[in-house]
């Protein structure tokens, strides 16, 4: 993926700034025993918090992401590469 900015410093004059290699992440959390998860509002999938980490001990965090009630997150852009995930907070019940 490739992204670039136009700068314009003035009478016309712009500079064209490219930035590669950059990727996406996103996860989706389930359920691994859905027969007692499934409509037991003592457990949601809503409200885990993900890490998301460049180095392999998860010290160097790069973005958040935070699971919603479908278990979906928001997408995070990192630099494309190898990165980490950990989870930081359980949801209700887990």
């Amino acid at each position: 993926m490739w992204r670039l900015y136009l700068l314009w410093r003035g009478a016309g004059i712009g500079t064209i700034l490219g930035e590669t290699n950059v990727g996406n992440a996103k996860l989706q959390k389930t359920s691994s025993n859905t027969s007692i998860t499934d409509g037991n509002g003592n457990y949601s999938i809503a409200g885990a918090t993900y890490g998301v980490f460049a180095d392999k001990d998860c010290t160097k965090q790069l973005a958040t992401l935070t699971t919603d009630e479908n278990g979906n997150t928001d997408v995070a852009e990192v630099k494309a590469g190898t990165v980490y995930i950990k989870e930081l907070s359980a949801p209700a019940g887990y």
